[in-house]
This record gives C-alpha cells, structure tokens and sequence, in this order.
C-alpha cells in the first residue's frame, strides 16, 4: 500500500514542504509507526532534505517507544552527514542507547561527537554517559554477588575478570569483598588472600565481612600467624572483629598446644581495651577449657601407653604355668591407679566431665579383664 502524507502539509507549495513542517507533524502523531513511516515518505520526496529537528524529534518519538532497532537506521543517517549535528541531537542519541542497554554504541556516538567542531560534550552529555556507566557496573556487581550466594564461586570469578577487559567496567570494592567471602567459604584461602592483596593495591580496604572470613579462614586451615597478622590489619583499619572470629582463632591456637601464645594474644588484646569484659572471660574459659583438655588429654594417652606396656611386660616374663587369676590381679594394679586418677579428677571439676567419662569408659575395659 503507498501512503500519502501529502495532506498533512495544506500550507507548503505543491511539491514541497520543509523540515521543520514535518516536525511539527511528527510531534502532534501521538502513533510512533506513523512517524516513522512519515519519515521515510518524506525521505523519499523529491527536493526533500532532513535537517536536525526532523531527526531529532524521529529519534525522540522511536526511542521513547523503545524501537531501538528503527531508531539505530535513523542514528545512521545521522552520522553519515559529517556537517549536521548539534548538541542535543546527539545527546538525545546517547540518552536512548543507555536506556537500551546499548552502552557500547552510546560510547561510539559520544567519540563521534568529540569528532566534531560545532557540537562539543557537555556537562549533559557526561552526566548521561557516566549515570548508565555505574548503572551497568551495579548490575554487574548484583550478578556476581548471586553467583557468590548460590556457591557458584566460579562463575563469580570469570564474570569478575572480563569487567574491565569485555564490558569496559572497573571492579570496585563491593565485587572485591563479595569474592573474597565467597572463596573463603569454600576454603580457596589462597585466592582470598591473593583478591585481598590486589584490593589494597587498587586503594580499597577490605569490609569487615572480608576480613573475619579471611581470619576464620586462614586460622582453620592452619595459618595461625598469618591469621594473627591481619587480625591486627583489621583493627588497624577499623573494622569490628566478630566474636566467631575470635573463637575460632583462639580455638585453633590451643589445638596446635599454644595456649600461652592465646592467652598472651587476649591478654595484649585486653591491654588495647578491644574487648569487653563479657567477650574478654568468655574467652578466657574457653583457652583455659582447652588448655585443660590437652593437658588431660596427653596425660591420658600416657597412662594408656603405661598400661599397654606393662600389659606386654607381664606377657613376655610371666611364666606360662602361672595361674591365670594371679596375672589378672598383676594387670589390676596400675588399672586401678589409672581408675583411681580419673575419679580424683571428676571430683574436683579439672577436666571436662565428657572427657572424663571417655577416658573412664577405656580404662574400665581393661578393669574388667
């Protein structure tokens, strides 16, 4: 079917009319398709040129119904007439790319326009290009904190390396702590500690979330100095040590038989005044606790060895003939010292009374030989 718009200009010369006529025309056409396919009619016409207010108010009307496609063929003509442009034109053109997601583009027609002498950037035209910018970094950061949530810790670090090299979008310090807690989740202390590093050279400093991860994380596997390091680095920089956090390094201290290294560690916290009396003698049991079961625990296991030795002692020298209730009642005496010990414990409260009845529960196999 071929349209006619001849109707919509009675005022213009047969077989003229201009620019600004057709823009008024498309401004009062509520319908984007009818002003687009006014455009095209009038592109056709004989002796018709477009100039900026006829694009202009097109790319308005397309972009506003979010045809981005229509609008992109119109944006080419555009650029393809090195002398036409202004300033509003192409900010109008950018403004509509962002809202299309298509920053790519928007960023090509921003250095098109710095091409150019008559239509300079404006304070408008950064404030369009720089508000899509961080928007497009926040639903970056949105996404890779979902893959952190979901333990897809991966697929965080894949999105979090193309930022800068595939979207053109700098990680900040939100994408940084998102990953380093997610990786100490799963026990990567390594690729933790080597984020945390590359954080801090980049200006950032790491969320108390970061931080706490990376002490859990480092005093469970092991690292008890290096977990103590950033301890301090985190008080230094003022970031609020949880109290699981202190647990779980004071627990991992004494496990490793270095209870006088946990309580001189309390005690200089104390001195700092970083902790409360409440914080300050909850952990104190808890190093005296384990203090208590090592000590118990090691004195046990050489009553255990003492008693399997003179076990195999009174094997190899007693002699065969002997009767077999004179060497159970050889074999009850150091049973008896050991049961002996362990009542004297549990009846002054020394030990935990679980470990107590552990060990109570292996020596009366041997009691009842």
């Amino acid at each position: 079917m071929k349209l006619n718009f001849r109707g919509l200009f009675p005022n213009s010369c047969p077989g003229s009319f201009t620019p600004e006529e057709l823009c008024n025309v498309i401004t009062l056409e509520d319908d984007p398709l009818v002003c687009l396919e006014l455009f095209n009619w009038a592109t056709k016409q004989h002796r018709f040129r477009h100039n900026v207010s006829s694009f202009h108010i097109t790319i308005k009307k397309l972009g506003a119904a979010k045809m981005y496609e229509e609008m992109d063929n119109v944006v080419d003509q555009v650029l393809a007439i090195r002398s036409l442009g202004t300033e509003a034109l192409y900010n109008a053109m950018i403004y509509y790319f962002t809202e299309a997601r298509k920053l790519t583009r928007a960023v090509n027609i921003y250095k098109h326009m710095m091409g150019k002498l008559d239509c300079r950037p404006s304070i408008t035209t950064y404030n369009i290009l720089f508000t899509a910018l961080l928007s497009r970094g926040k639903e970056f950061v949105h996404q890779l904190h979902g893959y952190v949530l979901l333990l897809h810790v991966n697929d965080a670090l894949r999105l979090f390396h193309q930022l800068g090299v595939v979207y053109s979008c700098l990680p900040d310090s939100f994408s940084y702590n998102y990953l380093i807690h997610g990786l100490c989740a799963q026990g990567r202390t390594n690729n933790a500690m080597e984020l945390c590093v590359e954080m801090k050279e980049k200006g950032f400093i790491p969320s108390v979330k970061s931080y706490n991860s990376t002490v859990n994380s480092l005093a469970l596997g092991g690292e008890l100095d290096q977990a103590v390091n950033y301890l301090w680095e985190m008080i230094e920089n003022q970031r609020s040590v949880d109290f699981i956090t202190y647990r779980t390094l004071f627990d991992e201290i004494c496990r490793q038989n270095r209870g006088e290294d946990a309580k001189d560690l309390l005690e200089k916290l104390q001195e700092k005044r970083l902790l409360g009396e409440g914080t300050y003698r909850d952990l104190l049991h808890g190093i005296e606790g384990n203090f208590r079961s090592s000590w118990f625990g090691a004195r046990f296991r050489i009553f255990k060895f003492w008693l399997l030795r003179e076990r195999s002692k009174m094997e190899e020298h007693t002699d065969s003939s002997r009767p077999r209730a004179a060497k159970e009642a050889g074999m009850q005496k150091p049973v008896v010292k050991i049961w002996q010990c362990l009542q004297e414990l549990r009846a002054s409260c020394a030990c935990p009374k679980d470990l107590i009845f552990k060990a109570m529960k292996q020596v009366a196999l041997h009691k009842n030989l």
